[in-house]
């Protein structure tokens, strides 16, 4: 074999075994390009054997295979060397033959970093994905699993503990079960995986959110049957025209009112529980059930004694039963026959509308539950209705409604709406503070509860 051939197949060896460890470590560096320009000049000049020229053709191959790569390199030395170095056709097609082969081995290179700038880029969404993704092989075993697994258990898992199945439980590292949510591929038939991938993500806090809401639904659902269950149906009252409303928020609150006859007349209470949901309903069913005993029992008793009474079992039932801290604002009002209206507890104040004004009048006195004892504080205030004059009561609800700008509805706007409203009857006049209300607030927060008695005499 001449010098130059045998020079063109050792260039030709050492480039393949360059090649074989650049496949191995899937990697790719300059200086192998720059070797395969190298391997690409010895082998266009072992065939063509251009003389005086190799220092210019050397310079053009460092450049190129630094800055253009050998394909621009072999392109540019077979058009120089068939035009102008060339003896013959025959050495430019020679050099044509083995530079498509420098062109080959080019392409494979750059498809070979192509794949590793994939495979990394995967590799690095794998390992900082926030779910869990765990590979079973043959048999169930776990033949590969990612770092958010130990990083959301607190551990790495083992065979055995994972199955094929959406819904799992696994052991954290500090004993705590949690609960998994699992995306099933069966990937078996895949040669690059041959398992089953398990995509997993934690979802115990999300389950304990959702169960805690639909309990919270339901709660509010059983204190919302409570509260309207407990309203009198028929609003009854000696010498008096009684309506009522209540409208209860989206979180029902706990309003309070009912109409109790009596002899000589009737007991009309009217309050609001604190806080909402279903431990104010059971409050407000306190009430009602012990007022309505209380008066059953004892019907010519005033309404002091009566809501000192009411104050004893609720603070018993509340404090040493319950373990609640809540309280109620009470109002107990005793209607005469002849129009005399004794009251006693603290709530909001009282609107009478007569016939050529309207008042309001403070409830003195304190909250219901609060302390043990409450005959100290409770008083007991009397007022006269005339024929037509109408008394309206009222909660919170309906007050501190506000409209866009924040301001509420208020007591006065109220009692002057009451006072605009004078010859309607108490259910016309219900009607229209209701639509009052609700066109005021932007959106209804609390239970809106409304109630008019008119004096129609003895």
């Amino acid at each position: 074999m001449p010098a130059p051939r045998a020079a063109a197949a050792v260039a030709i060896a050492v480039l393949a075994l360059a090649w074989v460890w650049a496949y191995r470590k899937k990697r790719v560096v300059w200086p192998l390009e720059v070797l395969t320009g190298a391997v690409l000049f010895v082998v266009i000049n072992a065939v063509s054997d251009p003389r005086g020229v190799q220092p210019f053709f050397f310079a053009a191959l460092m450049f190129n295979g630094l800055y253009g790569g050998p394909v621009q390199l072999a392109f540019r030395l077979v058009l120089v060397q068939a035009a102008f170095f060339s003896p013959g056709n025959a050495s430019a097609f020679s050099a044509i033959g083995f530079t498509a082969a420098g062109v080959v081995v080019w392409a494979l290179g750059r498809a070979m970093e192509h794949q590793q700038r994939l495979e990394a880029r995967f590799r690095s969404l794998v390992t900082n994905a926030s779910d869990m993704i765990v590979v079973l092989g043959a048999g169930g075993k776990i033949t590969w699993q990612s770092p958010a697994v130990h990083k959301q258990l607190g551990r790495s898992l083992s065979d055995g503990e994972v199955t094929a199945h959406e819904r799992l439980e696994l052991k954290h590292a500090n004993g705590q079960l949690r609960e998994i949510e699992a995306l099933v591929t069966d990937l078996t038939a895949d040669p690059n995986v041959e398992g089953i991938v398990l995509n997993m993500r934690d979802v115990t806090d999300r389950n304990r959110a959702d169960r805690e809401l639909v309990a919270a639904k339901r709660e509010v659902e059983i204190a919302a049957q409570i509260q309207t269950a407990l309203l009198p149906r028929v609003l009854q009252a000696p010498g008096y025209e009684v309506a009522a409303s209540m409208h209860p928020a989206e979180e029902v609150g706990g309003d309070y009112y009912d109409v109790l006859p009596a002899a000589g007349g009737c007991f009309i209470g009217i309050g609001d529980v604190t806080g909402h949901g279903l431990n104010a309903g059971l409050t407000m069913l306190m009430i009602q059930s012990a007022i309505a005993a209380l008066v059953g029992q004892r019907p010519t008793a005033s309404p002091r004694e009566l809501v000192c009474a009411l104050n004893t079992v609720l603070y018993d039932n509340l404090k040493n039963r319950l373990g609640k801290a809540d309280h109620v604002t009470f109002s107990l009002l005793k209607l005469s026959a002849d129009g005399a209206v004794t009251f006693a507890g603290a709530h909001e104040e009282l609107v009478v509308v007569r016939k050529d004004r309207v008042e309001s009048v403070q409830t003195p006195g304190t909250w219901l539950g609060a302390m043990p004892d409450i005959e100290r504080a409770t008083v007991e205030t009397t007022l006269k209705l005339e024929r037509g004059d109408v008394l309206v009561l009222y909660t919170d609800g309906a007050i501190e409604a506000r409209n866009g700008g924040g301001e509420q509805f208020g007591h006065e706007r109220l009692a002057a709406r009451a006072e605009a409203l004078r010859g309607k009857s108490p259910s016309e006049l219900i009607a229209a503070l209701e639509a009052d209300v609700e066109k005021w607030a932007v959106k209804q927060s609390d239970d809106v509860t409304l109630l008019a008695c008119r004096y129609a005499g003895p």
